[in-house]
């Protein structure tokens, strides 16, 4: 029986605000994020007919979360991306995208599905693929506030060195 290699990659987009205000990139606690999936054929010449698959979304404290679906038919060479899903970061902390199962099975006369990463190299069962940051709030809170610190700072001494200056002049 032969296999055929699909490559699986995670695509997270947070939809995180600052302040309930300010849209950021970075993908904070409590906060949603939407995550698809991108399946690519890499056989030359087989397609393969539509698949379920199983994904698990862990995070460092142990929760997980479960996201399944199907792919329909992907011919050769070709990409194909699911639905995105929205989900809520659980909690700050590395989180891990990983295949339930990287075995399909037989899903034509062809051969089997086997889910590889997307560089071509095999996974195994729970073995991660992708992943994402997820920060807590005070931590960004935190850097804003240092930053804004750091201004005010420095407008301080600015007008400390004008005020020097026209003291020295006059």
């Amino acid at each position: 029986m032969a296999y055929i290699l699909i490559a699986i990659r995670a695509n997270s987009v947070s939809q995180a605000r600052i302040l309930g205000i300010f849209k950021t990139k970075r993908f904070l606690q409590g906060e949603k994020f939407s995550f698809s999936l991108i399946f690519r054929n890499l056989d030359e010449k087989k397609s393969t007919q539509g698949f379920p698959f199983g994904i698990i979304i862990e995070y460092p404290t142990k929760q997980r979360e479960y996201y399944g679906g199907s792919v329909s038919e992907i011919m050769p060479l070709q990409e194909t991306t699911t639905e995105p899903q929205d989900f809520t970061a659980l909690s700050e902390g590395y989180v891990l995208f990983s295949v339930l199962m990287p075995k399909i099975g037989k899903v034509s006369e062809i051969g089997e599905v086997d889910l590889v990463q997307w560089s071509g190299l095999p996974l195994r069962n729970e073995m991660a693929f992708g992943g994402e940051n997820i920060e807590a709030k005070r931590d960004v809170y935190t850097l804003y506030g240092f930053l804004v610190t750091a201004i005010s700072f420095f407008i301080l001494v600015l007008e400390k060195i004008y005020w020097l200056i026209k003291s020295l002049f006059n």
